[in-house]
């Protein structure tokens, strides 16, 4: 796994969920997982709260995407870097 993915923290708990699913189904039984006490609605939620709204230009995320739209302006669509084979005329 990419270490963008995950990192060393978080590769014990997920190991130990797979193996613990895996020798529950291959004995035919269901895993006996516990339920989550927050989904990823609950954190959009509260991110939404704490961030605001990206329409709001006083917001946390509205001055974050501010900054990275004049960072970023002028800059091309694409970087012609040397490659090992020639760009595809359309993107796939």
């Amino acid at each position: 796994m990419h270490h963008i993915a995950a990192d060393g923290e978080s590769l014990g708990p997920l190991v130990s969920d797979l193996v613990a699913g895996y020798v529950a189904r291959s004995s035919g039984e269901v895993p006996g997982f516990a339920p989550l006490s927050v989904q990823f609605a609950d954190f959009a939620i509260w991110q939404h709260e704490v961030l605001g709204s990206p329409d709001d230009p006083s917001s946390v995320i509205g001055g974050q995407l501010a900054y990275w739209r004049e960072q970023l302006a002028g800059l091309p669509d694409v970087l012609e870097l040397p490659a090992d084979r020639p760009r595809p005329q359309v993107a796939s």
